[in-house]
């Protein structure tokens, strides 16, 4: 089997960090938000996602906020828990011990379906997006406080 020996080619790791504002968001749907955050080059994959809450999202009638990192190749809303790189509710109370820190490789290791935490697009860029699920008893009206911290962690492969 013939193979091939990179030498001289280390891969590169790069840590995006990003301060996500309640303002940031826009409404695709009544309990939909979303937010996009940066486009990866191609050949460039995702290894970990680090989520902390700063402020609890707030919306009038809403009871649950959750907030989940995907790709753009997530293209149908209800698809986030089974596609998203990490996930964290943003309505809950803040503290030093409010968040999440995902690595990849445990997801891939542990999926039933490993490359939907790949990205497999080689030939163009991919959107990386927060999208929140909201669940609320009333009216839909936009978030009127909240604020997170997100750090992606990616890796260039040679």
């Amino acid at each position: 089997m013939p193979y091939q020996v990179l030498t001289g080619q280390w891969s590169k790791i790069y840590t995006h960090k990003f301060r996500v504002k309640y303002s940031d968001f826009t409404y695709p749907f009544a309990n939909y938000a979303e937010c996009t955050l940066l486009d990866l080059p191609r050949t460039v994959e995702v290894i970990g996602v680090k989520m902390w809450l700063r402020e609890a999202f707030v919306r009038t009638g809403m009871t649950l906020c959750t907030g989940y990192v995907v790709t753009d190749q997530v293209a149908s809303y209800g698809l986030e828990s089974q596609f998203d790189f990490a996930f964290m509710q943003l309505n809950a109370t803040p503290g030093d011990d409010v968040g999440t820190l995902v690595m990849t490789a445990g997801r891939v290791n542990t999926a039933p379906n490993p490359d939907q935490y790949l990205i497999c697009n080689q030939t163009a860029p991919t959107q990386i997006d927060v999208r929140v699920k909201l669940t609320y008893n009333s009216g839909s009206p936009p978030f009127t406080a909240g604020e997170f911290d997100i750090w992606i962690m990616t890796m260039k492969l040679p």
